[in-house]
């Protein structure tokens, strides 16, 4: 156990002094959403704990306490491998879902069970190794950051779900207007009291990583090198056509929906080519110019432009209440306060001992 003070101890193996940290050693949680895992939950357990202890070698002033493994009705025999892992480690903690609620509902779950300072999610099957945690985790407090993503460098899947995937992402940040969702991945470094509020807001609607937008901007993407496993086993993945787009829909819908702002726009602009319209007729009337032929169809356009611009802006106003009334509904928070004052610690420790990976 690291205790706390102010100056350092030495074992009776006489080793190199081993630092006592003041306000005593900061936690790592991890949250892995389980499935279909049954191949690789026990080669995971093996990395978490040569992560564990690859900490406490360094002397890191964090300490991997806790891995919360959701059981998500696994189609498999994860759930006798969870036991297995749960009488292995001691940092293991099983928790199991009523049912299968997919990876966002399983991965809130576990965050909403998880303590630690920092909070890690990950995927069951080793897509993105426990190694890596280190050097997102050294990237996030060198820069005070809250968030930090690992993002696959190369292809992951095939070269065409892989397209789609990052041209969808970066389609649906513009237009739901929550930006950092163009970061977004299953595998995150995230400040524990971030993640736990973000995860605490976060609905069956409500994106995890459009709510952690609500509670910081100090989010970056990091580019990783992994594989999905799964793939290069020629396994089936675990994500069907049709949850995907589940995934899509609910990202689309968790901002706010920026693009229905166009709307107002459509509106403002009709309304002033009416005006404008409406302007030119009258000078064309009183100087005697109007075409007498086209008497009327130049009224009706100008009416057609206005009262349509001015539907088109009170259309905008209801968009404007529904969304302000949907985002109050999920918990967008006024104000959010967070304590970065141990990142320095931290900073000064992987400074001294860079991690790999990156």
């Amino acid at each position: 156990m690291r205790a706390s003070g102010s100056s350092t101890t030495t074992s009776s193996a006489g080793r190199t002094p081993r630092p006592c940290y003041f306000f005593g050693v900061l936690h790592l949680s991890v949250v892995v959403p389980v499935y279909a895992g049954a191949n690789y939950l026990a080669d995971l357990g093996e990395a978490l704990e040569q992560l564990r202890l690859d900490l406490r070698a360094a002397d890191a002033p964090i300490d991997l306490t806790e891995v919360v493994f959701v059981n998500d009705e696994a189609r498999d025999d994860s759930d006798l491998v969870l036991a297995q892992l749960e009488e292995n480690y001691s940092f293991a903690n099983v928790i199991t879902l009523s049912r299968n609620y997919g990876q966002h509902g399983a991965t809130i779950a576990g965050i909403l069970h998880t303590t630690g300072d920092w909070v890690v999610s990950l995927d069951e099957d080793l897509q993105h190794p426990p190694q890596l945690v280190p050097a997102l985790l050294a990237r996030a407090v060198a820069d005070q950051l809250d968030v930090v993503y690992g993002y696959p460098e190369g292809r992951v899947h095939s070269a065409f779900r892989d397209w789609a995937s990052r041209t969808a992402k970066r389609v649906i940040a513009k237009v739901s207007g929550a930006d950092q969702l163009n970061l977004a991945s299953s595998f995150r470094v995230m400040r524990g009291p971030i993640a736990r509020a973000a995860a605490s807001t976060a609905s069956h609607e409500t994106y995890l990583d459009a709510a952690l937008s609500w509670f910081t901007t100090r989010a970056i993407r990091v580019e990783i090198d992994t594989t999905d496993p799964r793939v290069q086993a020629g396994e089936e993945s675990g994500y069907s056509l049709k949850r995907l787009i589940g995934h899509a829909r609910r990202a689309l819908t968790s901002g706010d929906m920026r693009v229905l702002r166009l709307i107002g726009g459509v509106g403002i602009v009709g309304v002033t080519a009416a005006v404008i319209l409406g302007v030119r007729l009258a000078i064309l009337w009183a100087t005697g110019d109007l075409n007498r032929d086209a008497v009327g169809w130049p009224s009706t356009f100008s009416a057609l432009l206005f009262f349509g611009g001015i539907l088109a802006l009170q259309l905008m106003v209801l968009t404007e209440y529904a969304i302000s009334s949907a985002l109050h509904l999920r918990g967008k928070p006024a104000y959010f306060t967070v304590d970065r004052s141990r990142d320095t610690e931290l900073a000064e420790h992987f400074a001294a001992h860079p991690p790999a990976g990156l």
